[in-house]
């Protein structure tokens, strides 16, 4: 049996940013976009952005059946799991791991540990977890970790502007997201790459927290700061 969780090292760096529904995760990658296109054109290296599900032709496809039509709420429990993890696989292979090894900052909005914290709020079968596990590729360089109350976060995510993907969500209640925080914290725990960030804070201050974060991999924002500290990527 084939394991993609011990992938060779690389010589890109790899950056998630994870959360719940609600939790501010899209309006952080949004502004984190611009700084690391700053930061990589005065080094040199590529910037390679894009999400999960999602991320490819094909899993553009998947995403629209997940969210589009006919929803999740149209499924049986365990297809959203499936066709997540063929949207993972496709774009694990197609697009990181090609940018990982070309030298790449790869910035991502959710990777396989979305997939491994939504399994229990999703209600899917125990043995997709295992697949995961197994099929979920490099650990990321640098995880930013928005973490909130479920009950502040899920009230923000179904009452945000023009929000219809919220609604495709089968998982989109209280007790799922309650038990996809509890999967976060646990998966989370002992991990020294996770940049925890209040997700109750100003957008402002997210973003400053997150910059802190990346200045551990050595990419600075401030080009004297990084002089500065010595910084090298």
């Amino acid at each position: 049996m084939n394991s993609y969780s011990s992938t060779p090292r690389h010589n890109g760096r790899l950056i998630v940013v994870e959360g719940i529904d609600g939790s501010g995760k899209g309006t952080l990658f949004t502004r984190l976009v611009p700084a690391l296109t700053k930061i990589c054109k005065r080094k040199g290296i590529p910037l390679v952005v894009s999400k999960e599900p999602g991320g490819t032709y094909t899993g553009n496809i998947i995403r629209d059946l997940l969210f589009q039509e006919p929803t999740t709420k149209r499924m049986h429990p365990d297809l959203p799991s499936l066709l997540m993890l063929g949207s993972h696989l496709q774009h694990m292979h197609e697009k990181v791991l090609p940018a990982l090894r070309n030298g790449a900052i790869v910035l991502l909005d959710r990777y396989w540990y979305s997939h491994y914290a939504y399994q229990p709020g999703r209600g899917g079968h125990q043995v997709f977890t295992l697949a995961y596990d197994l099929l979920r590729g490099p650990e990321a360089d640098l995880i930013l970790f928005l973490r909130g109350d479920p009950f502040v976060l899920l009230e923000r995510a179904i009452t945000r502007q023009g929000e219809d993907h919220q609604k495709a969500k089968n998982w989109s209640n209280l007790e799922a997201q309650q038990k996809v925080l509890a999967e976060y914290d646990h998966m989370f725990a002992d991990k020294s790459n996770v940049h925890r960030l209040d997700a109750l804070d100003a957008p402002e201050a997210v973003y400053n927290n997150a910059l802190i974060g990346l200045r551990q991999l050595g990419l600075y924002l401030d080009p004297e700061l990084e002089r500065n500290r010595g910084a090298e990527f």
